[in-house]
């Protein structure tokens, strides 16, 4: 497991001139797929401490973004913002790793809902800074990971991605987000290493799947892909389910 980790590690530095993984598209996929059956005894959709008024932030946020008209939108993000300052005066509502879950929430509200993507960078790269449990730090990674992907920078978005999976690789979707932005950054050895592990991961005729979920959330986004053979595949074993229609792109 050592050796693993280490060659990982490798993997997840860049080159010299920060273009990418260092190592070769067959050893990160050898990794990976080492990875994969040690996580395989049971791949989860991981639950991580949450406090009451953390997660009255998440809603309101949600809320903000799934709102039907500009007047709700208006009115659940001004409901975020002040959650979230009412979450910095009390120093995280009693989270044990206030210096971490701060600025992970700034991150996400400057992600999510204001466009104000450089200061959702600095935040991130704070709260990554301030992560002391590994799962923290992988949840970090993984909101890099997105962030950079949504700003063009995907050589980032794939390193930052192989880190979170690394970290935490018993998080199912953590090895989601990497699929996505691989096939986004044109590694698809990456990709299709993962792909071709989900159906042992994965039940994709439960609609609580945690892989399910993701793939139907971001079928818009993988639409382009769907010449990749084993992520057509997914799709089809989806779509071929009786419940599909009622998680119709998330």
């Amino acid at each position: 497991m050592t050796k693993t980790v280490d060659k990982l590690n490798k993997a997840t530095s860049s080159k010299p001139n920060g273009s990418g993984p260092s190592m070769s598209s067959d050893e990160i996929a050898r990794i990976l797929r080492m990875m994969a059956v040690q996580g395989k005894t049971g791949l989860l959709d991981c639950r991580y401490e949450r406090v009451e008024l953390q997660g009255r932030i998440v809603n309101a946020i949600n809320g903000s973004l799934n709102a039907e008209d500009e007047e709700s939108w208006e009115r659940r993000r001004a409901e975020a913002e002040e959650l979230l300052s009412e979450f910095h005066e009390q120093d995280g509502a009693g989270h044990s790793t206030p210096e971490w879950i701060r600025p992970t929430m700034d991150f996400v509200f400057n992600n999510l809902l204001t466009g104000n993507l450089d200061l959702a960078e600095e935040k991130g790269l704070v709260a990554l800074d301030a992560a002391k449990k590994d799962w923290q730090k992988g949840i970090s990674c993984a909101n890099l990971a997105l962030l950079y992907r949504k700003t063009g920078k995907l050589d980032k978005a794939v390193r930052f991605a192989l880190r979170a999976v690394k970290l935490d690789p018993r998080n199912g979707g953590f090895w989601s987000d990497l699929v996505l932005v691989s096939l986004d950054a044109d590694r698809r050895d990456i990709a299709q290493e993962i792909l071709r592990q989900v159906p042992e991961m994965a039940n994709l005729e439960d609609p609580t799947d945690s892989w399910r979920l993701h793939l139907l959330k971001f079928a818009a986004d993988y639409e382009r892909h769907l010449d990749v053979p084993e992520l057509a595949r997914l799709y089809e074993q989806i779509n071929s389910s009786t419940d599909a229609t009622d998680f119709d792109r998330m």
